[in-house]
């Protein structure tokens, strides 16, 4: 049975963060490498992908790939789950309501403008300009608006520069016209003057948009769909920072530049913010963060995952600074023969079975069609066998190349 596609653009994630350590900050430099307990597992998740415990994260949902997908899949499942209450009738609410998309933004500047961080912090001015006083409270009332969701994304256009821009899911309680979009356009003018000044100023058309999209098409426009970390392609012309990241690893000196421009400017940007109150009326919980979305926990012993190896602390530390050993692991780890490869990486088999089990679980995870079957053993890396068979320089196997790519 070859990787399913999500487990090979699993391991492309990894080759990517191995590729941007060297042009990323201190804590991406570290992420999946730096060894934070005895051992190292490689764990089969319950979703059928591989994880690393035991391992620092870095928590980066805007430059480490790794990272961003897990905090991706969280937070893209709780808009769904937004939408689809809302849209359905909420127990609260005792009817049907209707969900938009209202993008807003800048007048481009071209690379002269001011920088990316400035810009991006007079948007997030503008917006809250535009939510508060009488007229917003006005406005509110004649479109219903009960909760939105708001997320940031940036594109770079070679004419015209960065280019940060708002995505807001709109929840309201009645059907939106071309009135409500022309109020809103008015409005969001006069924020961005109040923010930025004129130059800044869009036209009416170009400033705001409102729009009834699909699920799918949502989750995009904020920057939630884990498909855009392995897309190398842009819109309209511009790239995405994830498209920057790979041109970057691929050589080119100027995505170097721009890929490291962009972790600078946008430090400390949040990636999704819902209004008051909107994660409480929908049942979301405590928002986690960044860190805590991101971490693949410890090695366990009665834990959560099918341990597929183990390395013991000193093996990894030895190891795991090599260039492209993180990728290789996990390459090796979703081929068709995950043992097999992970002895070529210096893993060996030796009992217990990776049969792990956990206490909110009625049946083990490895009888779970995602996970490896019963029979494949738990495989425990020791000093003496790192030394004894590890390959000249470390380079990955065949499968492990294979699913990289």
């Amino acid at each position: 049975m070859n990787p399913r596609p999500n487990q090979s653009r699993q391991a492309a994630r990894y080759a990517l963060l191995d590729g941007l350590r060297p042009i990323s900050r201190k804590s991406t430099r570290k992420c999946r490498k730096v060894r934070i307990s005895p051992t190292v597992q490689v764990q089969r998740a319950p979703d059928g992908g591989v994880l690393l415990a035991g391992v620092h994260t870095c928590g980066g949902v805007r430059d480490c790939p790794v990272c961003a997908a897990k905090i991706y899949a969280t937070r893209g499942a709780e808009v769904s789950s937004a939408l689809r209450l809302w849209r359905l009738g909420h127990k609260r609410n005792g009817r049907h309501g209707h969900c938009y998309m209202l993008t807003v933004t800048l007048k481009h500047k071209g690379k002269s403008g001011r920088k990316l961080d400035a810009m991006r912090r007079g948007l997030a001015n503008a917006w809250r300009y535009f939510n508060q006083g009488r007229a917003a409270t006005l406005l509110k009332l004649s479109m219903g608006l009960s909760h939105y969701v708001r997320g940031l994304e940036v594109t770079h256009g070679r004419k015209h520069g960065w280019h940060p821009h708002l995505h807001n899911i709109l929840f309201t309680t009645r059907k939106l016209d071309g009135l409500h979009e022309r109020e809103i356009q008015e409005r969001w003018q006069e924020c961005v003057r109040r923010a930025l000044g004129s130059e800044y100023v869009p036209t009416l058309a170009h400033g705001a948009k409102l729009s009834s999209e699909f699920r799918d098409d949502y989750l995009t426009k904020l920057g939630l769909e884990i498909a855009s970390i392995d897309s190398k392609e842009g819109r309209k012309g511009n790239r995405t920072p994830w498209a920057i990241a790979g041109d970057a690893v691929s050589g080119d000196e100027e995505s170097k530049l721009l890929w490291q421009e962009y972790c600078r400017e946008m430090r400390g940007a949040r990636q999704l913010t819902w209004s008051r109150g909107a994660r409480r009326f929908f049942d979301l919980g405590k928002e986690l963060s960044d860190d805590e979305l991101a971490s693949d926990g410890v090695p366990v012993v009665e834990g959560v995952g099918h341990v597929l190896g183990e390395f013991s602390g000193k093996v990894w530390d030895r190891l795991s600074w090599r260039r492209g050993f993180v990728a290789s692991v996990i390459a090796a780890a979703t081929s068709e023969l995950p043992i097999t490869e992970l002895e070529k990486l210096s893993c060996r088999n030796c009992s217990p079975p990776g049969r792990v089990f956990s206490e909110a679980m009625r049946e083990p995870l490895a009888s779970r069609s995602t996970c490896p079957s019963s029979s494949e053993p738990h495989s425990r890396v020791t000093d003496e066998n790192a030394q004894r068979d590890r390959p000249p320089d470390h380079a990955p196997s065949s499968a492990s190349v294979a699913a990289i790519r």
